[in-house]
């Protein structure tokens, strides 16, 4: 039986020599192990001129052996690739059957140093993070995703212009790079870019699929830029989207989910939507407070709307 299938992501090799030999095992595997039960063929993914297979945001339909198929396929052909990531999905009425993420392993020095820097990153060591970022583009300087993650260790550290120098490399070599687009856009935002930061994250949106938790940091982002730019309808229109959509504790987003809500209510209040405006704070309170917004000021809120009072300007602040 048919189901949805998605692939996003993309996988880069060193040199044309490495990639030819890549290339002839992908058509030989296909024909010898999956009998053409196989959902891409390498012309229809391969970028000769970068030596790299780019899947950006594929969206289908096919059956579970040819998702796995598929998959098998591509984690074999990894282990030739010196850096990249692919993630795959199988999805049936909006809930995900079958996830995969598909990246190189082994002793490759680029491989390991950029693992090593994404430990130390997600640990909070920017400085030792950045270094294993610089041995491993010392390494392979076309490594995309390791610009793109020693752009964000940057962010820690409060360099913005190396950020989007590192940024800006990231997304020459993979333009289809959702993350990178949303770093840059997270340095708009920084310099008061706000057109820019928009760009941008139309950019992401565009290039990542609502599996990934970076499609609904960007529509987080999105509403502040709307926000700063005074543009409150389409700061209504992203806040929708993100503020109902359910997030795991582990995902980046649920700790931005009672500021969404309560960002969304004070808007819809201030839109004159008053019954909108309290179910949405009252969503709010199922929340934790890690974003600083007490109980007690939602509950003021509360009161304030219940009376039917006119929304007070002086109430607004930027919540996301």
């Amino acid at each position: 039986m048919s189901k949805r299938t998605i692939f996003n992501g993309r996988l880069e090799f060193k040199n044309s020599k490495s990639f030819e030999r890549v290339k002839g095992l992908y058509e030989q595997r296909i024909e010898t192990f999956y009998k053409d039960d196989i959902l891409f063929r390498m012309d229809q993914i391969t970028e000769e001129e970068n030596c790299a297979i780019t899947i950006p945001k594929h969206v289908g339909q096919g059956t579970e052996k040819s998702w796995k198929n598929t998959v098998q396929l591509l984690e074999y052909i990894s282990q030739y690739a010196i850096s990249g990531k692919v993630q795959a999905w199988m999805t049936e009425n909006g809930q995900v059957l079958l996830s995969s993420d598909i990246e190189p392993e082994g002793d490759k020095a680029a491989i390991i140093n950029y693992r090593k820097g994404v430990e130390l990153h997600q640990e909070g060591k920017a400085d030792e993070a950045i270094e294993a970022f610089d041995k491993a583009l010392n390494t392979f300087e076309k490594h995309s995703l390791a610009l793109e993650k020693r752009a964000y260790a940057k962010l820690m550290n409060q360099d913005i212009d190396g950020a989007c120098k590192d940024f800006c490399q990231s997304i020459e070599h993979y333009p289809q790079n959702p993350e990178a687009y949303l770093g840059r856009a997270r340095v708009w935002i920084e310099k008061a870019e706000y057109e820019k930061a928009k760009e941008d994250l139309t950019q992401t949106l565009k290039y990542a699929v609502p599996m990934q938790p970076v499609f609904w940091k960007a529509r987080r982002l999105k509403a502040k830029a709307h926000l700063n730019l005074q543009e409150w309808d389409k700061a209504i229109f992203e806040l929708k989207f993100f503020s109902k959509r359910t997030y795991l504790p582990e995902d980046p987003n649920y700790q931005w989910k009672r500021a969404s809500l309560v960002q969304y209510g004070c808007l819809l209040w201030k839109e004159g939507d008053m019954d909108a405006a309290t179910a949405q704070l009252q969503e709010a309170l199922r929340y934790n407070s890690a974003t600083g917004i007490s109980d007690q000021e939602i509950q003021d809120a509360l009161s304030d709307l219940k009376a039917e009072t006119e929304y007070d300007h002086s109430r607004f602040r930027l919540l996301i």
